[in-house]
This record gives structure tokens, C-alpha cells and sequence, in this order.
């Protein structure tokens, strides 16, 4: 795949929603096959100034995936530290694990901040499944990703998307999982593992999509949300266009609010840009909003059990 070319004619294919006119150029830093196979889950990963713990977590996510062939593709967006150093140093020493097909590490000088990022994982991916977790996520279950497949394996549901965060309402407040701030909190222990719960939208980080159905709804929306609630969009879509599901499964991680790369100082560069990007967009146009304004029947939260 010519990660280069498909990356930097991200825009002029067509292929995202409201046809995003232009971005930042994209440099492939890395390119590197260990096993010649199609894997079955692409890992998806943005990372921006993270070099604190960045090696930690991404070790993480190798020593905890089990049983499914997949690669890495990581978005180094524009950091100022030592991130991408940090990042290069883990493929370089050899000894990953036997089920890492190849990893594709891609930089971008300008800001593209997260819904951008994970639209150019996703676009540069060859899994059935999309596995996005965010760079302040640490990995402590040992098939967490099997965790995450096991509702699209066992049920006969047309889910889009299981998170392993949480699912909530957008009609209404309730949800079931990590939720906000509880996302710090260890995962509740009534919750039930043979279950998915399934709700108007989960959360993104960490969350498994199908990527051919995120493909074909054109992706994330880069037009109307550049930083938050593009999963929810996303969601919504499927639902309401797709009658496609998304659901939680119960699993544990850890990810202190604090090391959230948005609850960060911003360098100057990425803070201009911010700026500039938070006068001119306007959730309130996107296809999630539009169809709150209408006041919706709400979807109540579901118990699917897992078999």
C-alpha cells in the first residue's frame, strides 16, 4: 500500500463526509513489514506530546493483544517533544510480538488534531476491524481486543462499533460504563462481562469499528467536529441512516484524566491553530445536532446477552 500517495490525496478521493476540501501535507516516517499477511484488526493511534509515557502505553497495547493477526498505524500530530523518538525507538529494537503484521508511523507538522487523525488511520487501513485507542490509554487485560470482538463474533446484531469505555444516551444523560471522569475510576465490578450494552453511542478510546461500515458512511466528520463528539456523529448516522448498533463491553484500563493530551499545556503552534479552528466550527450543523434539534424518540439503553 502507498501509504504516502493514499495520505496526501486524502481529500481530493472523495471518500470522507461533507468532502473536506484540504489538510496538512502527511510524511511516512515508517513503513515496516514483519509478517507478508492482511491483518485482522488495524490499531489506530494519534499521538501528540505524550513522551512521558507514550513507550509505556504503546507496550502495552503489544503485550495485551491476543490471537488476532494486526498492525499499528500511529499519527504523530505535530508534536513538539520527544514523542516520536520515544515511538521509533519500540520498533527498532526487535522482539515484538508474533501476531504484529507491520507498523506505519506518519507525521504531520501541522496540527490535525484528533478527528483528522483517527479519519487517516482509518483511511489507511487494511483490517476488517478498526481498533482506536487513544495515547493516554494504558492496556492492563491480557485479549482485551478479544473482548471488544467477541459481540460481532457471537451476535447476530448490525453493530457498527463496541467501545470499551462506556455507552450513554444523547437524548438523555444516562449511561453505563467509564464514563466522564469515571474513566479514572477502576471498571465497576457489577458490571456484567457477558453482556453488551448497547445505547444511542459509545465512546471512542479504546473501541472497535468495522471498517467497511465506517467507510461506507463516509467516516468521520472532519467538517463539524476537528477535536470531539465526531463518534457520536458517527453513531448517530448508523443508527438512524444504517439501523447499525453500537454497544459497551465491560473491560479494564487505566487512563488518569491528567495525561489526556487535551487537559495539556498546548505549544504555540498547536494553540494558534486551535484557536483559529474553534472561531469557524459549528457542531450545531452536523448531522448529530440536526437530529437532536428535532426532538427524537430516545433509543433507551439495551442488555444483549453474549452467548
Amino acid at each position: 500500500m502507498d501509504y504516502t500517495k493514499i495520505a496526501n490525496e486524502r481529500y481530493s478521493a472523495g471518500v470522507f463526509i461533507n468532502k473536506p476540501a484540504d489538510g496538512p501535507s502527511i510524511e511516512v516516517i515508517l513503513n515496516k513489514t514483519f509478517v507478508d499477511k492482511v491483518p485482522f484488526i488495524s490499531v489506530v493511534i494519534p499521538i501528540y506530546n505524550q513522551e512521558g509515557i507514550i513507550e509505556r502505553n504503546l507496550r502495552s497495547v503489544l503485550e495485551t493483544i491476543t490471537e488476532t493477526p494486526y498492525e499499528m498505524i500511529l499519527i504523530l500530530d505535530s508534536c513538539s517533544d520527544s514523542s516520536e523518538d520515544k515511538v521509533l525507538g519500540i520498533f527498532m529494537d526487535g522482539g515484538l510480538p508474533a501476531l504484529l503484521t507491520n507498523v506505519v508511523m506518519m507525521r504531520s507538522l501541522a496540527p490535525l488534531f484528533e478527528t483528522a487523525a483517527d479519519n487517516l488511520g482509518f483511511l489507511c487501513s487494511r483490517g476488517e476491524y478498526i481498533l482506536e485507542i487513544q495515547a493516554d490509554m494504558l492496556m492492563v487485560e491480557h485479549g482485551f481486543n478479544m473482548t471488544l470482538l467477541r459481540p460481532f463474533l457471537k451476535l447476530n446484531e448490525p453493530l457498527i462499533a463496541v467501545s470499551g469505555r462506556s455507552c450513554h444516551g444523547l437524548t438523555y444523560s444516562e449511561g453505563v460504563g467509564k464514563m466522564g471522569a469515571a474513566v479514572e475510576a477502576p471498571l465497576n465490578a457489577y458490571l456484567d462481562r457477558g453482556v453488551l450494552y448497547v445505547g444511542e453511542t459509545c465512546n471512542r478510546g479504546p473501541i472497535i469499528l468495522r471498517r467497511k461500515m465506517v467507510e461506507e458512511l463516509g467516516y468521520l466528520d472532519e467538517i463539524n467536529y476537528f477535536l470531539d463528539y465526531s463518534e457520536h456523529d458517527l453513531f448517530t448516522r448508523a443508527r438512524i441512516l444504517k439501523s447499525w448498533l453500537c454497544g459497551y463491553a465491560p473491560m479494564e484500563f487505566i487512563s488518569p484524566c491528567s495525561d489526556g493530551s487535551t487537559r495539556k499545556p498546548r505549544d504555540p503552534v498547536n494553540q494558534a491553530v486551535f484557536a483559529a479552528k474553534s472561531a469557524v466550527y459549528d457542531r450545531r450543523q452536523g448531522f448529530m445536532y440536526k437530529w437532536l434539534a428535532n426532538s427524537p424518540e430516545p433509543f433507551p439503553i439495551r442488555i444483549i446477552p453474549i452467548q
